[in-house]
């Protein structure tokens, strides 16, 4: 359940006897007490800190802060525990995690999707979202370490998958109630094209368009003043006599064709 999580805790606690003691001197219990004192919403025990110790169950990212802050850790131990909770639910949801302890490689996300693929063909739609949506957790691990063109390849791929899934999901059996959640947790199309296009340079970017056949005039010029000089979506929008709602609407359609040819190059190769 929280293999990597309770390794990661175990840096922060000796065990003397049945007591756990921290490295500020404070017991399990004071540190959920202290946890307690720091959140602004839920409640947390100490029942909660020590399954979580033992492996037995995960912290929420409000509980990670809670958590940090009791202790007084840092920035980078944070991410520690973050990246230790990501590698768990990957663990959890079925993904093969081997090739991605860090940096993942390229061969991590096909690995994966292929497992993803096979669980969709054997019917298993809820267990092909819940990895797909625990693929995305690592994108920004991804992004570090490949190249823009590729990664925004196989995130057009993944995001194909997503909306599949959920179509198929749509006209299953289950209850909405079943799958909300995790449907909504996953990226829009929209939210995961703005998550990749700032790993693209300006000369990347024009050069996907002026490939893409479908864009408009219009849409070509709001494009060009984004990426090519840099300007505002209010600066566009004086320059083109238009409103920053219509240039929003403007780069938001220019993006999901965008996505759609890198999608149809996915097909091609």
């Amino acid at each position: 359940m929280g293999m990597y999580l309770a390794r990661e805790l175990q840096k922060y606690f000796r065990k003397s006897g049945n007591k756990y003691l921290f490295h500020n001197g404070m017991t399990l219990n004071e540190v959920a007490w202290e946890m307690q004192a720091v959140v602004q919403c839920g409640s947390i025990d100490p029942g909660i800190l020590s399954k979580a110790i033992n492996g037995r169950r995960l912290l929420s990212e409000w509980q990670v802060d809670a958590f940090c802050q009791a202790l007084d850790l840092t920035e980078g131990q944070r991410y520690d525990l973050t990246f230790a909770i990501m590698q768990d639910r990957g663990v959890n949801a079925g993904l093969d995690i081997q090739l991605a302890m860090p940096p993942p490689a390229m061969t991590f996300i096909v690995r994966n999707m292929a497992q993803i693929w096979q669980a969709t063909e054997q019917g298993e739609l809820q267990r092909a979202l819940d990895m797909l949506y625990n693929l995305y957790q690592w994108k920004c691990e991804l992004e570090e370490t490949d190249a823009p063109a590729p990664v925004m390849r196989i995130l057009a791929l993944m995001n194909r998958e997503r909306e599949q899934l959920i179509n198929a999901i749509s006209k299953s059996p289950w209850s909405t109630e079943m799958n909300e959640i995790d449907i909504v947790a996953l990226p829009s199309i929209a939210e995961l094209v703005e998550s990749i296009e700032a790993e693209l340079s300006s000369d990347e970017l024009n050069q996907l368009v002026s490939c893409a056949p479908t864009f408009s005039d219009i849409e070509r010029r709001v494009w060009d003043q984004r990426y090519q000089k840099q300007l505002s979506v209010k600066q566009i929008a004086m320059s083109l006599q238009r409103t920053p709602a219509t240039v929003e609407s403007l780069l938001l359609t220019a993006r999901l064709k965008a996505l759609t040819y890198l999608q149809e190059l996915n097909k091609e190769s």
